[in-house]
């Protein structure tokens, strides 16, 4: 099959877990002998091909950084850019995030016997402008009274100007993406959770079609990486978004009780608004030493950071889309603490494959780092249960064939 890729960003441009799922996918249908070509955001115009049947394109008018207030005006522009890079005899169009389904939903309005046209739906943004959080932490339910805007994190932040600016992006843009996602032959969601948050968000202006659950993809390889398992369980790893959302505040606060009670060593891999802001925290709570800010760390260099750890946590206050971090670690072989609401729940088993607890709960938290901190075997025994779970369960062949029976049934 001739598949195209829209997506923003891709490896080795990649920023998040989005874009290295959708690198994922790609490698997969190419070893099952499709022709994948990718169209992302580039400095400069230019082909180059990683492989015999992965071809990348990147286009430096497209996926412009930021989509202006007129999204939908915004991505007709895109659309008209894009379609001269559309091969006739394409029969896939995957868009892959928030900026390539708009565009893709308009290239369908004006490819004549268009092909089939897919969209993965990976966070929050058909129904939210931020991620579902209130500026309290709280599970926001949608933004559609103004209460609901002042809530908003990113209007919070803002100056004047921005507050209000914001706020009316949000009301006026938000059906619009709604409606793009009409435009679609169909919608894939990439966890249980996400589809039911987006569902039963205040500001559904459409229909909502139950659309299809297909999980991410794990990397794994043969290697046995309980052999990395190491007994001392003094380091814990965090990787992701320094803000709100992520729940760093409330794990920074849980250091600093277990400071008190346990030797650790806690690593913070990523970077976001709020670094600076957690850095000081850090300090007033006296874990400066304890707590190593590295900053932004590329995706290849993961691994190691997986493999030196003792036990990985995702102390998120928002309802996690899928949970990349969390199931790396399990594939890894580590024992995981994740907070009880989102996707992680879909493949947590408390205390089998991993350890849940209840979202800004700083003592709970506490206890259950430390519990498996100083219980090696514990430790060991739900590294082991969660590396099985995630081979037999979130294997790249097994999301690469679930893909395939969507493309196929439709062609």
């Amino acid at each position: 099959m001739n598949i195209i890729f829209l997506t923003k960003y891709f490896p080795p441009d990649s920023i998040g877990g989005g874009e290295i799922s959708a690198y994922y996918l790609a490698l997969g249908l190419v070893g099952k002998g499709h022709q994948i070509t990718v169209i992302k955001r580039g400095k400069k115009d230019r082909d180059y091909n990683e492989s015999k049947n992965l071809k990348i394109l990147e286009r430096k008018k497209l996926f412009t950084t930021e989509v202006p207030n007129f999204e939908r005006r915004w991505a007709k522009k895109q659309a008209q850019i894009l379609i001269q890079d559309i091969p006739r005899d394409t029969q896939i169009i995957h868009s892959h995030d928030f900026h390539s389904v708009l565009i893709g939903a308009e290239l369908k309005k004006i490819i004549p016997d268009h092909p089939f046209f897919i969209a993965t739906v990976r966070d929050y943004w058909p129904v939210c402008g931020y991620g579902k959080v209130k500026i309290n932490g709280e599970v926001c339910p949608g933004c559609k009274s103004l209460r609901d805007f002042k809530d908003c994190p990113k209007v919070a932040r803002g100056n004047l100007i921005h507050k209000y600016l914001r706020m009316w992006r949000y009301h006026y843009n938000i059906p619009q993406r709604q409606e793009s996602l009409k435009n679609f032959d169909t919608v894939v969601y990439i966890s249980r959770a996400l589809r039911d948050e987006i569902k039963k968000s205040r500001n559904i202006f459409f229909p909502f079609s139950t659309g299809r659950v297909i999980y991410n993809s794990i990397p794994l390889e043969t290697e046995d990486y309980t052999s990395s398992f190491n007994g001392e369980g003094k380091t814990i790893l965090f990787a992701g978004l320094l803000d709100l959302h992520k729940g760093v505040e409330f794990l920074l606060k849980a250091l600093g009780k277990i400071a008190l009670k346990a030797d650790f060593q806690c690593i913070l891999a990523g970077t976001g608004p709020l670094f600076e802001q957690y850095k000081k925290m850090a300090k007033y709570l006296r874990i400066e030493n304890k707590v190593n800010f590295l900053g932004a760390i590329p995706y290849r260099l993961m691994p190691d950071l997986y493999r030196k750890t003792d036990l990985v946590v995702m102390p998120s206050l928002w309802p996690e889309p899928f949970g990349r971090t969390a199931l790396e670690g399990m594939a890894y072989g580590k024992a995981v603490v994740a907070t009880r609401h989102g996707a992680p729940q879909e493949f947590i088993q408390n205390n089998e494959t991993g350890i849940l607890i209840e979202s800004g709960n700083v003592l709970e938290l506490a206890e259950r780092i430390i519990f498996l901190l100083q219980s090696p075997d514990e430790r060991r025994r739900i590294g082991e249960n969660a590396r099985k779970y995630v081979l037999e369960n979130f294997h790249p062949a097994k999301i690469v064939e679930e893909y395939e029976r969507i493309y196929f049934k439709n062609n």
